[in-house]
């Protein structure tokens, strides 16, 4: 069984710890990026609403990629979808799509699984 709480991987490290190198060119590192994992049918329709509301894009194609207004939406599986974000913005983009679909069960802010169902399935 899953335990919920806060997870050790939400205490942001960093590979470079912020460190800078410069010369011909300049070397730094990229922002902490947000995660999310979502789960459920694709093609259901309130699945599809909750990620164009959220994102500002709807489920991309078949093994593709789709730049969404809040980041990028990769197509992972026939039921799974890898949402990128801002880090600071990945916990409430989960609170979002919880808002419109079945409640998330959350691995830590930043990184989650979140199964999702349409309206009408009751199941949990």
């Amino acid at each position: 069984m899953m335990q919920k709480g806060q997870s050790k991987m939400s205490n942001i490290q960093t590979a470079m710890n912020g460190a800078r190198a410069s010369g011909y060119v300049e070397v730094s590192e990229a922002p902490a990026t947000g995660m999310i994992t979502l789960r459920g049918d694709l093609a259901d329709a309130a699945v599809q609403k909750a990620i164009t509301s959220v994102m500002g894009a709807g489920v991309p194609a078949t093994l593709a990629v789709t730049d969404a207004d809040a980041g990028q939406i990769l197509w992972m599986s026939p039921d799974e979808l890898m949402i990128v974000c801002a880090y600071d913005q990945a916990e409430q983009m989960v609170a979002d799509l919880t808002a419109f679909c079945t409640p998330a069960s959350a691995r830590s802010p930043r990184r989650v699984i979140m199964p999702v169902a349409g309206a009408s399935d009751t199941s949990t």
